[in-house]
């Protein structure tokens, strides 16, 4: 789940409305018989890689459910030839368009790709924690092999599946219906079948769109722990409007032959489920692009994923903590959505610094704490909040 010492920052990106002449699958690598092996960091389940660009090694998060995209701090130093305008939406539904640019050239290990569309976005919390240039994604992969060595921290990048140790029991087909290939892997929750978006932008190792929600809890193949109010998502406009939202336990998630027990998730606004980044702790993933096969080769056939979340999720906006959703009847009486945290367990938090909240958790080892809150009303009072 997207955790940080039990808080939450939930960093919408865009969703891309793509006309039927627009895509973003041109350019690539002219290289053949090619070879590479990359390292990465894990920086809150952010896959981290270093690339050239202008001359300079950068820093990039390599996210698999988008397309390639850079901040305007570096199309400022680039100047690329722009394409079009695209728009786009956040998850609250406010629209604004964005430049595509014709990305010159990126040399990911020492292979050169050129031209290919990427997005320009402003500089924003992902560059300023995070300390990367943009995004490198999916429509820049297509051609290639890519495989997540996590043993190693390292990222393969080939033409040739046979550079590399994968078995075709461990594989399964993978599917790319958009403009941008986003790669789309199936799984098996319980006796049902579910197409979702392999996205290692997403730091939930699954979350399930509440379309699929409900026909699994009609199928009966999840099991709902906690029925939680409020908002799961935020964007430059706010909170997002308050829901209810669902946390429950996948008993049985199987991915080709292996298995992950005591999946705990919640549900998501997106309309698309995901498996994302944290899948890379279970085992090795290899994404064929050009053949359309998902290996993954787990490191035990069969491992729990079993965890506790705790009992309100705050958020961070506007440099403040605030009760994002809330997850128990008696919290529910007690505070609302939009409330501030101004102390956990005594240390005041009046005025926070998203980097250092994401970056440095406040509640690491601890099972409860005591939050002092102050309402929309300039009321102060204080709540205990547990892991459960």
């Amino acid at each position: 789940m997207k955790q940080f010492a039990g808080f939450v920052i939930l960093m919408c990106f865009i969703h891309i409305g793509i006309a039927q002449s627009l895509t973003f699958n041109a350019g690539g690598t002219a290289q053949k018989n090619y070879y590479a092996e990359i390292p990465y960091e894990i920086v809150k389940d952010k896959i981290i890689v270093p690339a050239v660009v202008n001359g300079q090694v950068r820093k990039f998060i390599l996210d698999t459910g988008a397309p390639n995209l850079i901040f305007e701090s570096l199309y400022r130093e680039l100047h690329p030839y722009i394409i079009r305008k695209v728009n786009v939406g956040d998850a609250n539904g406010k629209r604004d368009s964005l430049v595509m640019v014709d990305l010159p050239a990126i040399s990911f290990g020492d292979i050169s790709f050129n031209d290919v569309p990427t997005l320009v976005s402003k500089d924003t919390v992902m560059k300023a924690c995070f300390g990367v240039d943009g995004l490198i994604g999916s429509n820049m992969l297509r051609g290639s092999i890519v495989q997540f060595a996590s043993a190693s921290k390292k990222i393969i990048i080939t033409d040739d599946i046979k550079k590399l140790t994968v078995s075709s029991k461990n594989a399964s087909k993978i599917v790319f219906p958009d403009r941008q290939s986003s790669p789309y892997i199936t799984v098996k929750i319980g006796r049902s079948n579910e197409v979702l978006l392999f996205d290692t932008g997403s730091d939930d190792l699954y979350a399930l769109c509440m379309d699929h929600f409900d026909i699994f809890k009609k199928a009966d193949v999840i099991q709902i722990k906690a029925t939680g109010y409020g908002s799961d998502t935020f964007s430059n406009a706010g909170l997002g409007n308050n829901t209810t939202l669902y946390r429950f336990i996948i008993p049985s998630l199987r991915i080709n032959q292996s298995e992950l027990k005591h999946v705990v998730s919640e549900t998501t606004s997106d309309n698309k489920s995901r498996i994302g980044a944290p899948l890379l702790h279970y085992g090795i993933v290899t994404i064929d692009y050009p053949n359309g096969k998902f290996y993954f080769e787990p490191f035990h056939p069969s491992a729990s994923a079993r965890e506790i979340n705790w009992t309100i999720t705050p958020v961070v906006i506007n440099q403040k903590l605030v009760v994002g959703s809330i997850w128990t009847d008696i919290l529910r009486q007690q505070v609302q959505t939009g409330d501030q945290i101004i102390a956990i367990d005594g240390v005041t938090y009046e005025t926070v610094n998203l980097c250092d909240i994401l970056l440095n958790p406040i509640l690491k080892d601890k099972t409860k704490a005591i939050l002092t809150i102050k309402d929309q009303q300039g009321n102060v009072k204080q709540v205990e909040i547990v892991k459960e």
